[in-house]
């Protein structure tokens, strides 16, 4: 579902927490109400959105200049009843919504990093929503390439999440910027930009979305067919075969960290000054236990096992559905650097 990072440094990690102030613009408009009506005019898997079928080209370019390619479908009939699907190379994902959740089938036993990024990028509710420890800060002006933008800041207590930048004309979120760590280690995804937009009924949607790695990795999602859908066939909405069920719905609290276990840095790698990004998928228990820990990112082998073995031992309050305690998947990134 969603993605922790956590700061790994020399023997400790670093967590960051909640912020506290609003702020408007002088012509009246607040961070919220930004948001508000952007999610309005994009949010489009909402209840009134009539059937649609829609199907868009993914494109990764990895930083040494490799690319990969791949699809994005949705068959969407209502918010309770629709359909997507993720193809990449040998990975598929294949989603059946329904009332309670999503029926889920995938070819690996884990979700790559690359697929939770995909998830970010196009997660435009999420991404207008402030988490439990968060709060919309302050609210500015100012104009990129012609484009008068009014951007707004995502804080935790003591530190920058996110800045939002919405068109100032049009009301749309054209672009989210994400602070970088205190390691300086980039996020995973440092920016999002979104293009194109067309009208679809009485919203304009984005065609095209990027999400930027670093300045030479990126992800593209490119919509190249966007039409109303025939009715009478529901049958891609059949459950999956050997799929997994996952309980989801629009009051989703994630989980959160409350006992964690402390790495320490492998001497070894502190004396040759290794360093790096480690990311796990991991599935959040309804006990609050981490299972099905897979590294799909390293870093240098003495401080995967070192992250690795840390995590094992944590404990979270898993994330709750409506009043229920539920099972959901997410990466867990820990920066490894040492402080000098």
């Amino acid at each position: 579902m969603g993605s922790t990072v956590i700061r790994f440094v020399g023997l400790a990690c670093m967590f960051l927490v909640s912020g506290t102030l609003t702020r408007s613009t002088d012509d009246g408009n607040t961070a919220e109400t930004l948001a508000v009506r952007a999610r309005q005019l994009q949010a489009l898997w909402v209840d009134g959105t009539p059937r649609l079928r829609l199907r868009a080209e993914l494109d990764f370019l990895a930083a040494n200049g490799t690319a990969a390619h791949g699809q994005y479908l949705v068959d969407w009939i209502s918010p309770t009843r629709w359909r997507e699907e993720i193809r990449s190379g040998s990975y598929s994902r294949v989603r059946v919504h329904d009332a309670r959740g999503y029926w889920q089938k995938s070819e690996l036993g884990f979700q790559p990093e690359v697929i939770f990024e995909v998830d970010q990028i196009l997660g435009i509710e999420k991404l207008l929503s402030t988490g439990p420890d968060q709060v919309f800060s302050k609210v500015k002006n100012h104009e990129k390439n012609g484009v008068r933008e009014i951007c707004a800041e995502i804080k935790w207590r003591k530190s920058l999440d996110r800045t939002l930048c919405f068109d100032q004309a049009t009301g749309n979120l054209v672009g989210v910027e994400y602070a970088a760590a205190d390691s300086k280690n980039p996020p995973q995804i440092s920016k999002i930009e979104f293009s194109d937009f067309r009208a679809v009924g009485q919203k304009r949607v984005p065609f095209e979305i990027r999400g930027i790695r670093d300045p030479k990795s990126a992800i593209r999602v490119k919509v190249v067919d966007l039409a109303p859908s025939p009715g009478g066939d529901d049958s891609l909405l059949a459950i999956p075969e050997k799929s997994e069920f996952w309980a989801a719905c629009n009051n989703m609290r994630e989980p959160k960290l409350a006992t964690r276990v402390h790495p320490n840095y492998p001497a070894d790698a502190r004396q040759k000054g290794e360093q790096g990004r480690v990311i796990f998928y991991a599935v959040i228990e309804i006990d609050g236990s981490v299972s099905h820990l897979v590294q799909i990112q390293k870093a240098r082998p003495a401080l995967d096992a070192a992250a690795a073995e840390a995590i094992r031992h944590w404990r979270y309050e898993p994330a709750v559905c409506d009043t229920s305690p539920v099972r959901t998947e997410t990466s867990i990134a820990m920066d490894c650097w040492i402080e000098h």
